[in-house]
């Protein structure tokens, strides 16, 4: 009985040593696997560089200008490029998922460095300085229904004929740097008492005081 309990010892330890099973061996096993798939995982460099390749080849330039691009875009939030394509004094069009159905617009010189950047007619870039985000331009469904409110009746206050005013309800409400803009057309009778059609613009701070306001002809 001793030596068949000291031949399954042995034969066990044999099979071990060969295959490398047993409890440090499967560890070993695992933490290798773990490894490999620690390598396959993309890295920050793997998506940098899609954008640059993309921008690359949509405005014709070199590495080093991609590179300087794609960092400038990514600054104001803008990546995972589908599509740039265009020209310097045009404009790039720059498409991407964080976009939604919006484009962006790029401006570059004749060296083809970003100059600016505008999304939804708000500025996001403009000669080497950051002035918005992408994300910060965007506006709930109650914002922009506060803010063309509040623009009317702050219009009204400075017509001739506040009575007399008539908003066809076509508005362009836009956000940037906590400044809410609305942008429309009011009717209302001017001082020869005719009814005429004048643009205005209104932008509150992100507690709705009036930072400005302009009405044409007034």
């Amino acid at each position: 009985m001793m030596k068949k309990t000291l031949s399954i010892l042995f034969l066990c330890l044999a099979i071990s040593s060969f295959s490398g099973c047993g409890g440090s061996g499967n560890t070993t096993a695992s933490q290798q696997k773990e490894s490999k798939l620690e390598q396959k995982a993309p890295s920050p460099k793997t998506v940098s560089k899609d954008n640059t390749q993309a921008i690359k080849s949509g405005m014709g330039i070199d590495d080093d200008t991609a590179k300087k691009v794609d960092a400038i875009l990514l600054s104001v939030g803008i990546n995972d490029l589908t599509k740039i394509d265009g020209t310097p004094s045009m404009g790039y069009m720059i498409e991407s998922p964080l976009l939604g159905k919006a484009i962006a617009v790029a401006y570059g010189n004749e060296a083809k460095e970003i100059t600016k950047i505008v999304y939804k007619n708000v500025t996001l870039y403009e000669n080497g300085k950051v002035l918005s985000n992408i994300s910060s331009g965007n506006l709930t469904n109650s914002e922009k229904h506060t803010a063309m409110n509040y623009a009317e009746r702050e219009v009204k206050k400075i017509l001739k004929d506040p009575a007399s005013a008539k908003f066809p309800g076509s508005y362009w409400v836009s956000k940037s740097n906590n400044i809410i803009s609305v942008v429309g057309y009011v009717d209302a009778k001017n001082s020869f008492n005719s009814m005429v059609k004048s643009k205005f613009r209104v932008d509150f701070n992100k507690d709705w005081k009036v930072e400005g306001i302009e009405v044409d002809g007034l």
